[in-house]
Formats: C-alpha cells, sequence, structure tokens
C-alpha cells in the first residue's frame, strides 16, 4: 500500500510505508532502495530533486552539535583571555613604552564596561532583529 504526497511545486510522490523515516544507522540503511543510496561512504543517503543530487550523512546533527562546541569553546577561550589581560595592557603593565594612559582605576572601568556591553549585545540584537 502507497500513500501520495502533495508536496509544494505539485507534483505528487509515491511513499511506501515499509520504508524508514529517519535512517540513522547502517541496519535501516540496508532496508532502501538503491534509487536512495549514493556511493559515498560518508554520506551514503541521496536525494534527487529538480535533477540535482543532494547526498546526507547518517547523523548529520553529529557533526553540527560538534561544530558549535568547537566555536562556543574557543569563543569563551578568546573572551576571556582578553578579558583577564585587557586591564593591564590599558595600563602599561606587559610594556610601559606601550600605554593608553589610564589609571588603574579607569581601566577597570573600562574593562567593565566592555564586559557589560558584551553580555547585554545579545539582548539588544535579539530585540532589533525582531
Amino acid at each position: 500500500m502507497s500513500i501520495e504526497i502533495n508536496t509544494s511545486n505539485n507534483n505528487n510522490h509515491e511513499l511506501s510505508k515499509d520504508l524508514p523515516n529517519n535512517v540513522n544507522s547502517k541496519e535501516e540503511l540496508a532496508l532502501l532502495p538503491e534509487k536512495y543510496l549514493s556511493n559515498d561512504p560518508k554520506r551514503p543517503l541521496l536525494l534527487e530533486d529538480r535533477g540535482e543530487s543532494y547526498t546526507f550523512a547518517l547523523n548529520p546533527v553529529t557533526y553540527s552539535v560538534m561544530a558549535i562546541l568547537v566555536i562556543e569553546c574557543l569563543e569563551r577561550l578568546a573572551y576571556y583571555g582578553i578579558n583577564n589581560t585587557e586591564t593591564a595592557f590599558l595600563t602599561g603593565i606587559y610594556d610601559p613604552n606601550w600605554t593608553a594612559g589610564m589609571t588603574a582605576v579607569s581601566a577597570v572601568s573600562y574593562t567593565s564596561a566592555s564586559i557589560a556591553i558584551a553580555y547585554t549585545s545579545p539582548f539588544i540584537g535579539g530585540i532589533v532583529g525582531m
């Protein structure tokens, strides 16, 4: 028995209820007909639409989550690295020849203001983007 799905471009496609609709393992991959399989071992799922061929990995969310976690870790590392050394650079502790001419109090105030901006700007951006 098959069902028909009407897509946005008004083409009718027949899908079998016996086919898995969420393929995440090689066992489920073996249940698919050959026309849904690509020859790429890293991206074994194949979708052909309007003459274009698209291949997909079995667990694409895993790759996305790993990329997001790595980017977030690097972003936090950069933020805290700059945050911890900002006052020392502004007061000239690291190099007396280069200084922003700030006192310790003004450098700490500047650093605190930059922290406040860093933590509140996502909320402002969210409100403006609405």
